[in-house]
């Protein structure tokens, strides 16, 4: 499938804004879509459902914690506690400027 990698992360950011807003239970495909100025239809071109979509959203976090904790350990010459202890911080920093880490979770994703 040759699916356009912007309007993707486009969805993403929506998604995430949407969780900010609302409690996952609350969330619609309705909300996401609006959110991302796209057509419901469009949506479901990218994920099956509003928990394929969250744990994107969720993988796509994660990645990025594993890629700032990398780079940190390479930074710090593989000395790990001093890397994680910076890794940390770095998320922590993230985690208080980012709404993408804000999950309102009611229940299972």
């Amino acid at each position: 499938t040759n699916l356009n990698e912007k309007k993707k992360s486009k969805i993403i950011s929506a998604i995430a804004d949407s969780l900010h807003k609302h409690e996952y239970d609350e969330l619609s495909i309705k909300d996401i879509a609006s959110e991302a100025d796209i057509s419901r239809g469009s949506f479901y071109n990218y994920f099956v459902d509003k928990s394929d979509a969250t744990y994107t959203l969720i993988v796509d976090r994660l990645r990025m914690f594993r890629d700032v904790f990398l780079e940190t350990v390479r930074k710090n010459g593989g000395k790990l506690i001093m890397a994680t202890k910076e890794t940390r911080d770095l998320i922590s920093k993230t985690l208080l400027n980012e709404k993408y880490c804000v999950l309102n979770v009611g229940s299972s994703i």
